[in-house]
Protein backbone atom coordinates (compact mmCIF):
# COMPACT_ATOMS: atom_id res chain seq x y z
CA UNK A 1 0.00 0.00 0.00
CA UNK A 2 1.22 3.46 -0.75
CA UNK A 3 1.39 6.27 1.76
CA UNK A 4 -1.30 8.96 1.66
CA UNK A 5 -0.08 12.20 0.05
CA UNK A 6 0.62 14.98 2.53
CA UNK A 7 0.15 18.68 2.01
CA UNK A 8 3.34 20.45 3.04
CA UNK A 9 1.68 23.81 3.54
CA UNK A 10 -0.48 22.67 6.45
CA UNK A 11 0.53 22.95 10.04
CA UNK A 12 0.32 20.20 12.60
CA UNK A 13 -0.58 22.81 15.21
CA UNK A 14 -4.18 23.23 16.29
CA UNK A 15 -5.71 26.48 15.15
CA UNK A 16 -8.07 28.22 17.53
CA UNK A 17 -11.40 29.47 16.23
CA UNK A 18 -11.55 33.16 16.97
CA UNK A 19 -15.33 33.42 16.65
CA UNK A 20 -16.01 31.26 19.70
CA UNK A 21 -15.02 32.09 23.28
CA UNK A 22 -12.53 29.77 24.90
CA UNK A 23 -13.84 27.25 27.39
CA UNK A 24 -12.03 29.16 30.13
CA UNK A 25 -13.88 32.43 29.45
CA UNK A 26 -16.00 33.55 32.37
CA UNK A 27 -19.78 33.76 31.83
CA UNK A 28 -21.37 37.18 31.77
CA UNK A 29 -22.65 38.18 35.17
CA UNK A 30 -25.76 40.20 35.80
CA UNK A 31 -26.82 42.01 38.94
CA UNK A 32 -29.26 39.27 39.83
CA UNK A 33 -28.58 35.58 40.19
CA UNK A 34 -29.58 33.61 37.15
CA UNK A 35 -31.46 30.33 37.02
CA UNK A 36 -29.54 29.33 33.87
CA UNK A 37 -27.31 26.31 34.37
CA UNK A 38 -23.62 26.43 33.53
CA UNK A 39 -21.59 23.71 31.88
CA UNK A 40 -18.70 22.03 33.71
CA UNK A 41 -16.23 24.38 32.02
CA UNK A 42 -18.00 27.36 33.59
CA UNK A 43 -19.16 28.80 30.28
CA UNK A 44 -22.83 29.40 29.70
CA UNK A 45 -24.57 26.83 27.53
CA UNK A 46 -25.44 29.38 24.85
CA UNK A 47 -22.87 31.50 23.08
CA UNK A 48 -25.08 34.29 21.80
CA UNK A 49 -27.95 34.30 24.26
CA UNK A 50 -29.32 32.80 27.42
CA UNK A 51 -31.28 30.08 25.63
CA UNK A 52 -30.70 27.61 22.82
CA UNK A 53 -33.27 26.32 20.39
CA UNK A 54 -33.97 23.12 22.34
CA UNK A 55 -34.69 25.22 25.45
CA UNK A 56 -37.97 26.30 23.81
CA UNK A 57 -39.35 22.89 24.83
CA UNK A 58 -38.67 23.67 28.49
CA UNK A 59 -39.77 27.30 28.56
CA UNK A 60 -43.44 27.28 29.47
CA UNK A 61 -46.21 29.77 29.92
CA UNK A 62 -49.91 29.80 30.65
CA UNK A 63 -51.81 31.30 27.72
CA UNK A 64 -54.24 34.09 28.49
CA UNK A 65 -57.64 32.62 29.32
CA UNK A 66 -56.35 29.05 29.58
CA UNK A 67 -55.57 26.78 32.48
CA UNK A 68 -53.23 24.53 30.49
CA UNK A 69 -49.52 25.31 30.43
CA UNK A 70 -47.78 25.15 27.03
CA UNK A 71 -44.15 25.32 25.97
CA UNK A 72 -42.70 27.84 23.55
CA UNK A 73 -41.82 25.11 21.03
CA UNK A 74 -45.29 23.59 20.67
CA UNK A 75 -47.47 26.66 21.25
CA UNK A 76 -49.40 27.70 18.17
CA UNK A 77 -48.33 30.95 16.53
CA UNK A 78 -51.57 32.62 17.63
CA UNK A 79 -51.23 31.51 21.27
CA UNK A 80 -47.57 32.58 21.38
CA UNK A 81 -48.34 35.95 19.77
CA UNK A 82 -51.26 36.67 22.10
CA UNK A 83 -49.11 35.92 25.15
CA UNK A 84 -46.01 37.88 24.18
CA UNK A 85 -47.81 40.96 22.87
CA UNK A 86 -48.44 41.97 26.48
CA UNK A 87 -44.65 42.39 26.85
CA UNK A 88 -43.55 43.85 23.51
CA UNK A 89 -44.77 45.20 20.20
CA UNK A 90 -43.25 42.71 17.77
CA UNK A 91 -42.42 43.85 14.26
CA UNK A 92 -40.64 42.26 11.29
CA UNK A 93 -41.83 38.77 12.26
CA UNK A 94 -44.47 36.72 10.51
CA UNK A 95 -46.71 36.31 13.54
CA UNK A 96 -48.97 33.97 11.57
CA UNK A 97 -46.14 31.41 11.67
CA UNK A 98 -43.75 32.50 14.45
CA UNK A 99 -40.77 30.39 13.32
CA UNK A 100 -38.81 28.76 16.14
CA UNK A 101 -35.69 30.79 15.38
CA UNK A 102 -37.67 34.02 15.75
CA UNK A 103 -39.21 32.78 19.00
CA UNK A 104 -35.72 32.03 20.31
CA UNK A 105 -34.42 35.47 19.28
CA UNK A 106 -37.39 37.22 20.93
CA UNK A 107 -37.07 35.19 24.15
CA UNK A 108 -33.33 35.87 24.40
CA UNK A 109 -33.90 39.61 23.91
CA UNK A 110 -36.71 39.57 26.48
CA UNK A 111 -34.45 37.69 28.93
CA UNK A 112 -31.74 40.31 28.49
CA UNK A 113 -34.22 43.14 29.01
CA UNK A 114 -35.66 41.55 32.15
CA UNK A 115 -32.16 41.02 33.57
CA UNK A 116 -31.13 44.60 32.80
CA UNK A 117 -34.27 46.13 34.34
CA UNK A 118 -34.76 43.76 37.30
CA UNK A 119 -38.10 42.52 35.95
CA UNK A 120 -39.34 38.94 36.31
CA UNK A 121 -38.94 36.77 33.21
CA UNK A 122 -42.47 35.82 32.03
CA UNK A 123 -41.61 32.25 31.02
CA UNK A 124 -41.01 29.37 33.41
CA UNK A 125 -37.99 27.16 32.87
CA UNK A 126 -38.80 23.64 33.89
CA UNK A 127 -39.32 20.11 32.73
CA UNK A 128 -40.10 19.36 29.13
CA UNK A 129 -43.83 18.92 28.58
CA UNK A 130 -44.86 15.74 26.86
CA UNK A 131 -47.56 16.09 24.21
CA UNK A 132 -50.63 14.01 24.92
CA UNK A 133 -50.84 10.77 22.94
CA UNK A 134 -53.78 10.66 20.56
CA UNK A 135 -56.18 7.75 20.88
CA UNK A 136 -56.51 5.65 17.74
Amino acid sequence: MSEMPRCDDTSSENTQRSSLPAATDKPRKSGKSSTRKQSESGATDKLTGAFQLYDLRQLTFQPIGSEQVVDCWHASAQVFQTYIQQFADVQNVNTEIWPLGERLYFINKLWEWCQAHGEPFPFEEGKMLMPKAENS
